[in-house]
């Protein structure tokens, strides 16, 4: 698959691909972790005011004092991330409320603990209010301490927590693509910075393949390429004027290693022989000679 692409595509593959891919899984990893982070605070904030209001809505709940339950709930919304408050009698009657309607179910179950029920927008908690709660904010009353004297319900809406959350999301996709497009434009000057040798490379082949013998290569500013550029440059030159070097180069005696070159005389030789041969016939008889 790979050799389909050239080399410029190889190095951006090679670039983004890898930091692309990190960038994306740390940044999700971050990202959810954050918002779980926020989560889990929401979660606590709900849980802090809840217990915060048990002492203090407890004597208006002995008293069964609405106004003033009506003033700590309204109190109570202007907090942040409070969406609705409401204050119970032991049957879990309404005696006060502040906010609109309440999101989700009220959770099920009883006895002395914080009950919480969480949805996708609103967690809704319900905390007992119990004598030794009032006996904090007024004066203790003996054999009260475990008297129920009613609930305390709040629900603590999700909105500004997944508003914070999509931000530090869009904050990290915009680092994700500031760092995307930093190291394609690395990526991209490494690719022209080696296309442009191999290009130029590439040419003086050509040049020589045509039979101009000419084609030189300046020096590429890296060691390998400059080795691969070296094959051209021991190329040999034509001769294209009459100088010394193509003189003596045409006229030069093949070279013969161990001993110096001579010409042959195996012909002269044996011309000497073949004439010396006939003048010995005609002296011993001189009668063949012609007239």
């Amino acid at each position: 698959m790979l050799n389909r692409f050239g080399i410029r595509t190889r190095v951006l593959l090679l670039a983004v691909v890898p930091a692309g891919t990190m960038a994306l899984v740390l940044g999700g990893y971050f990202t959810w972790l954050q918002q779980n982070e926020l989560q889990t605070q929401l979660l606590q904030r709900g849980q802090m005011i809840t217990e915060s209001l048990a002492p203090l809505a407890g004597p208006a709940l002995a008293r069964k004092d609405r106004a003033q339950l009506e003033r700590i709930a309204a109190q109570t919304l202007e907090q942040t991330d409070v969406r609705a408050v409401s204050f119970l009698s032991p049957d879990r009657g309404s005696l006060a409320h502040a906010g609109p309607s309440m999101l989700n179910m009220p959770p099920a179950g009883g006895g002395t603990q914080m009950l919480q029920r969480s949805g996708s927008d609103a967690t809704r908690y319900l905390l007992p209010v119990f004598g030794h709660h009032r006996d904090l904010a007024d004066d203790p009353v003996p054999h009260e301490t475990d008297r129920l004297l009613g609930w305390v319900e709040i629900e603590i809406s999700h909105g500004s927590t997944l508003l914070r959350g999509y931000r530090a999301l869009f904050a990290s996709l915009l680092l994700i693509l500031l760092g995307l497009m930093a190291t394609t434009l690395i990526a991209l000057r490494m690719s022209r910075a080696i296309n442009g040798p191999i290009g130029q490379i590439k040419h003086a082949v050509s040049q020589l393949k045509d039979g101009n013998l000419e084609e030189r290569l300046p020096s590429m500013g890296s060691y390998e390429l400059d080795e691969l550029a070296a094959g051209t440059t021991a190329w040999p030159r034509p001769c294209t004027a009459p100088t010394k070097s193509c003189s003596t180069a045409s006229t030069r005696p093949p070279r013969t290693y161990g001993r110096t070159w001579k010409p042959s005389r195996s012909r002269t030789s044996s011309w000497t022989w073949r004439a010396r041969k006939r003048s010995r016939r005609v002296g011993s008889n001189p009668s063949s000679l012609p007239t």
